[in-house]
C-alpha cells in the first residue's frame, strides 16, 4: 500500500476491503420476513459515515513512509486520522421486497432514504437474474 500504484488494496478500481472504502464506518440491519414461498418483504436500518477529503480517505491515495534518505520530506504521518472533522453521515431506513421463482429466478429490491446531510435523496435499487 506504501509502495505506490502497484501496491493498492483495489481490484478493478473496487476496494478490496470495506465496501464503503478507507476511512469509514457502516453499521447495517436488517430483518426479513417470508409471507409466501415465493416473496419476501422486510425493513433495515443503515448507518455509513466516511471521510474522504483527509489525506488516506479514499482509495486512490497512495501513501508515502518516512525515508531517512528523502531530503524533499515527503511524507505522510505516522497517526491516520479517522473520520474527523469533514466526516458525512448517511442514515437510512430501507424498505425490502424479494422475489424468487422456484429458485430459478430471482429479483431483489430496496427503496432507500436519506436522512442526514440534507441529501434528502430516495433510492431503488433491483438487482437480480436466472440461476442454473
Amino acid at each position: 500500500h506504501f509502495g505506490g500504484g502497484s501496491h493498492r488494496y483495489t481490484h478493478f478500481d473496487r476496494c478490496l476491503g470495506s465496501p464503503t472504502g478507507p476511512n469509514s464506518q457502516a453499521a447495517v440491519f436488517s430483518a426479513l420476513l417470508q409471507v409466501h414461498p415465493l416473496h419476501e418483504v422486510g425493513i433495515g436500518i443503515n448507518h455509513f459515515a466516511y471521510n474522504h477529503s483527509v489525506r488516506g480517505g479514499t482509495i486512490t491515495d497512495v501513501p508515502q513512509l518516512k525515508d531517512p534518505l528523502d531530503t524533499a520530506r515527503f511524507h505522510d504521518a505516522k497517526k491516520k486520522r479517522f473520520l474527523g472533522p469533514g466526516t458525512e453521515w448517511l442514515l437510512q431506513p430501507a424498505l425490502y421486497w424479494n422475489f424468487n421463482c422456484f429458485g430459478r429466478f430471482a429479483l431483489y429490491t430496496a427503496g432507500i432514504l436519506d436522512l442526514l446531510d440534507k441529501k434528502e435523496r430516495f433510492a431503488i435499487t433491483a438487482s437480480g437474474g436466472l440461476y442454473f
